[in-house]
């Protein structure tokens, strides 16, 4: 019997390792895909509407976020996730057949579209190898796999964009999501968690009523997701603007990243040992206000100046992201299924709001004030930091 756990236990630990796998692979490609993918849209409809069509694709998110414990239900966690891994690399084949086109934007819409929904999956079937004692270290080493293939990402599409096009880049991004869904294979062999009942919206409430911190780190998940909307769709744009090419863009935003994956295993340590979240959550706050009050009074073209920026700003946030999900999942187990849905409604909220306020500020502003949205939205997120019950 014992023999037969401590196999057990080691499969598990091995599927973990691909787990990990599994999210550098769907990092790399994600990256690949999101930090390019409002200069396509910009080029396909203009500048000005580059906030209506995230408007779009995350109110769409939402939608399927909403019912994706529906689809669960019937499917299981895994399949769901290989049935849209699947459909992820049909768009993507596309792509690199298309030249910039309406048609091209199409595509790119759904596969902005589904990438959010298996990031969402992922998430959730990485809550099943969780044990609430190590989810700082879990989430970190999770968080710094994925952002490690994140880290790649804006170098590689830049130098691809220059040379190759958006073919060449959507092609490459093709074989690294074959190449996902070949590791995620073998992370997820012989599982597919199922929701043993239908979860309601009134089972959610009355979750949510029970642990007011969920709704409190809901919000704080809110401002997080509020500064990577800005940040990601109008900082390529606004490098644009300023004269610097796609080359230096590449390295500005590739730097900018090295945070994540140096960060968030240790800080995720920190907190399950020794401080908890709360404190490291205010202090997260603190180096994103002052990193992106700093970019709308700065013209510069300079690579080291704007990289010193953005790993300000991404220390900030690379703290935020690991001690979010940390605490959040604390407070869940794995069958907390439309909890976890719930919690990643965040991100397609905060791209709403984000697009919608940036499409109106744009009216009456330049785009480098629009840096400040984020600043006042930070602002205001650290109210509920102060109502969250610390988990040490």
């Amino acid at each position: 019997m014992w023999s037969l756990f401590k196999r057990k236990q080691k499969l598990q630990q091995g599927q973990a390792r691909l787990l990990y796998g599994t999210a550098f692979f769907l990092g790399l490609c994600g990256s690949l895909i999101m930090y390019t993918a409002s200069t396509y849209f910009s080029h396909v409809w203009g500048d000005e509407n580059v906030g209506f069509i995230y408007t779009c694709i995350f109110a769409s998110n939402l939608i399927f976020l909403l019912f994706l414990h529906s689809i669960i239900f019937f499917f299981g966690k895994t399949t769901t996730f290989y049935l849209l891994l699947f459909v992820q690399i049909i768009c993507i084949f596309f792509l690199s057949l298309l030249n910039v086109s309406f048609f091209g934007a199409f595509f790119l819409m759904v596969s902005s579209l589904i990438l959010s929904l298996l990031w969402t999956l992922l998430d959730s079937l990485l809550e099943d190898f969780s044990l609430d004692e190590f989810s700082g270290r879990i989430r970190g080493t999770y968080l710094a796999s994925m952002n490690a293939g994140l880290l790649f990402g804006p170098l590689l599409s830049a130098v691809l964009i220059d040379s190759y096009g958006y073919s060449g880049l959507y092609f490459v991004a093709l074989l690294f999501f074959v190449a996902l869904f070949s590791v995620s294979l073998g992370a997820f062999y012989g599982i597919n968690y199922k929701i043993r009942n239908h979860i309601s919206l009134s089972t959610i409430v009355s979750q949510i009523k029970k642990c007011p911190n969920i709704l409190y780190i809901y919000w704080i998940s809110f401002t997080l997701d509020f500064f990577y909307a800005i940040l990601v769709v109008f900082t390529p744009i606004y490098f644009l603007q300023l004269g610097l090419s796609w080359s230096d863009i590449g390295i500005i935003l590739s730097l900018a990243l090295i945070p994540f994956v140096l960060l968030q295993y240790p800080v995720g340590y920190l907190a399950d040992r020794h401080t908890g979240e709360k404190e490291l959550i205010l202090l997260s706050f603190i180096i994103i206000i002052v990193a992106v009050g700093l970019m709308p009074q700065i013209e510069t073209t300079s690579i080291f100046v704007w990289a010193l920026i953005l790993i300000m700003g991404r220390v900030g946030a690379a703290l935020l992201e690991v001690l979010r999900d940390s605490y959040f999942y604390k407070q869940i187990d794995g069958d907390d299924i439309g909890l976890i849905h719930f919690f990643r409604t965040s991100r397609p909220i905060a791209y709403i709001t984000a697009s919608l306020l940036a499409s109106f500020f744009l009216v009456f502003f330049p785009l480098s004030e629009i840096f400040w949205l984020v600043v006042v939205c930070v602002i205001i997120g650290i109210y509920p930091v102060f109502r969250l019950k610390d988990s040490k």
